[in-house]
This record gives structure tokens, sequence and C-alpha cells, in this order.
């Protein structure tokens, strides 16, 4: 280790060293120290040893050492301690430095993962969305498609109880086609169920009297033909 030059003036050496070395100004030049242990020394114990070594050839005074703190070879074990407690604690936070960025690092995987999984949800439910509008815009037309493919299976859903056949006709009378089916079935039972009546009737009045006819009571006639049904019947 190199040490520049320096010069003590004879004042201070008269100050300190109480006028022994009241000569004129002592200069130090540079050396170099093959110590091996020099090498591996820290600045201030090498300021506390170079301190100590001029205190003993009365470059400084007891005062001056004192003040700087190289009264005693302990400074030196007391720096060294406090250097290693220094190492440990930055060793410490370089470590939690360093796990903390790791941390951060899985976090900003982990938040770009959610954010890729969040867009595929998004378009998920936008396909989902176009798909139940396109079941929606599309679903009469199936209905009627099916309706028209399963006649049978669709009476015995509109006619399983009366509530659900009533309601059904409903919805067939606001249809001018079902309007006019419903009107034309109404009148077909109303017909045979006229005719029935008459006969019956007739029958009776015929037993109370062997001579009665509809005219001698003034009774429409009975009609010849079947009321027409609206539809084939089975």
């Amino acid at each position: 280790m190199e040490f520049e030059e320096f010069t003590i003036s004879d004042d201070q050496l008269a100050g300190e060293t109480g006028g022994s070395q009241a000569a004129s100004a002592k200069t130090f030049l540079k050396r170099q120290r093959a110590d091996s242990d020099m090498a591996s020394q820290s600045v201030e114990e090498a300021f506390i040893n170079l301190g100590l070594r001029l205190r003993e050839v009365g470059g400084i005074g007891p005062l001056t050492a004192d003040q700087l703190g190289m009264s005693s070879p302990s400074e030196v074990a007391r720096l060294k301690k406090e250097k290693e407690e220094m190492t440990l604690i930055l060793k410490s936070q370089t470590d939690e430095l360093t796990r903390l960025s790791g941390m951060a690092g899985s976090m900003k995987a982990e938040i770009s993962q959610l954010k890729e999984e969040n867009d595929q949800l998004m378009d998920e439910v936008s396909e989902a969305k176009r798909e139940m509008a396109k079941e929606e815009e599309t679903f009469p037309g199936r209905a009627a498609a099916w309706v028209e493919e399963n006649m049978a299976e669709a009476a015995r859903v509109i006619t399983a109880t009366p509530e659900v056949t009533m309601e059904s006709l409903r919805f067939l009378y606001r249809e001018p086609e079902g309007r006019t089916m419903i009107t034309a079935i109404g009148s077909f039972g109303f017909k045979s169920g006229q005719k029935k009546d008459r006969i019956a009737s007739h029958r009776i009045l015929l037993k109370r009297d062997p001579d009665f006819t509809t005219a001698s009571y003034g009774l429409a006639p009975n009609p010849e033909e079947e009321p027409t049904p609206p539809f084939l019947l089975d």
C-alpha cells in the first residue's frame, strides 16, 4: 500500500510532542509495504495503523491520536467488526431486493396470464351472446318447423289439461285462420248437438201423441243431412 508524502509543521510538533521535536518539519515519503495483511486492510484500518506508527515516531501527539480514534489497536477490531456487520446488513438487503425482484417478476407473469385468460373469457362471452342472438332470431322459424313435423306431439301438449287447452285456444283465436277454424268447429258442434236434441224431443212427443208432426206442433223439421265437419274426422 502506498502513502502520499505529507509535512507536519514545527508548531504542530512543538505543541503535541512537548518541544521534543521542535526541529524542522519531517517529511514522510511514499513507501511500499510487502506485508500481505496490508492488502486486506480497509481504508479505516490503514488510516489507524498509519496514525499509530506516526505516534510511535513522534509524528503526531497523543491528543491528536485520541481525536482521530487511534489510541489503541482495539479500534481496528471495532472497525473490522462494524465492517463485517455492515457487510452482513448489505448482503441481507441485497438478498431481500433479489427476493422482491423475483416476486415482482412472478406477479408480473401472473398478471399477464390473468389478462390473457380475461381476454379469452371476454371473447367467449361475446361469442355466446352472438349465438344467443342468433338462437332468438331463428327460434320462431325452428319452432314452427318442429310443430309441422310433430303435430301429434304438439296436440298432446296443448290438450294436456283443460287449462292448457283453453290457453292454447286463446292464442289460436288471435290468429285469423285460427279464429275461422274455431268458429267452424263451434258451429259444427252446435248443429250436431241441435240435431240430436231435436230427434230426442220429437221421439218423446211422438210417444205422447201418435199423431205428432213437427208441422202440427210448429217445430222445425230435423235436417236430413248430417252437419259437415270443418275437417275430416277419423
